[in-house]
């Protein structure tokens, strides 16, 4: 979102940072596994489908992570939230995905100094994606 924020507005970002930023490719596999676990953690968040959910983002597989478990389990248990989940999975389905994937075109168009940030970790890509978003940015800096 800042990203396409920056490319289609360069008048209202002053300076640009994204942090293991999504939007630049569509793996099916991920996409795939994204759903089904939010769409489990959704229908039924029960503290083992919320907790997959969470380890799923986290590097270390270790920690309980207790106090993020809790927070996302009091979202995901207010009414009508199983529809908005679902409405938020809209940017999996590749048809959808596809037409707001951020190219060489959009990123280029970014003027704003940018700060690329990525995490050796990040299960939906490594940290080679973040080099190529960072390559199609004028100037921008890769960490």
């Amino acid at each position: 979102v800042a990203a396409r924020a920056a490319a289609d507005h360069p008048d209202r970002v002053d300076r640009l940072v994204l942090n293991t930023a999504g939007g630049s490719q569509a793996d099916p596999e991920v996409m795939k596994r994204i759903i089904t676990l939010s769409m489990a953690a959704a229908k039924n968040p029960s503290w083992e489908t919320v907790q997959a959910r969470i380890k799923w983002l986290m590097a270390d597989k270790t920690k309980d992570y207790d106090d993020i478990v809790a927070s996302r389990q009091a979202v995901y248990r207010q009414p009508g939230f199983v529809a908005a989940m679902s409405d938020i999975m809209a940017l999996q389905d590749p048809e959808i995905r596809a037409r707001n994937l951020l190219g060489e075109k959009e990123y280029g168009s970014i003027t704003a100094p940018t700060l690329v940030l990525w995490t050796s970790d990040d299960p939906t890509a490594d940290f080679s994606e973040g080099r190529r978003i960072a390559s199609m940015i004028p100037g921008a800096r890769f960490e």
